[in-house]
């Protein structure tokens, strides 16, 4: 491999632990709309224009989407888990034991 391929190699670990690190801040907002969604008084009449749901149709509705990115989050961890790999295998390919020693480490 060349260090064309091998940066653009990174180039696509990097982005994709981007994805991950979005889809991890986007679960822990829904986690929020879940908990703000309870804490609302259901009983108490909607203002006018608004829509008319009971708090099960909300917390389906969060719950559906935290379990899409849960999948998501499960299958990004797992396309890192396969980069792990091939990264230590172009490391190793250094030629400087102390670089290789530090590269692996992040």
């Amino acid at each position: 491999m060349n260090e064309q391929e091998v940066k653009l190699f990174f180039d696509k670990v990097r982005r994709c632990q981007n994805l991950y690190n979005s889809i991890v801040y986007e679960r822990d907002h829904i986690e929020e709309d879940l908990a703000a969604a309870k804490a609302i008084d259901y009983s108490r009449p909607h203002v006018s224009g608004g829509t008319s749901s009971d708090l099960a149709d909300v917390v389906m509705r969060i719950h559906a989407e935290k379990n899409d990115c849960v999948r998501e989050l499960t299958m990004r961890l797992w396309e890192l888990e396969c980069y792990n790999d091939d990264a230590i295998r172009l490391l190793r390919v250094l030629k400087n034991p102390d670089q290789e020693t530090l590269k692996i480490g992040r």
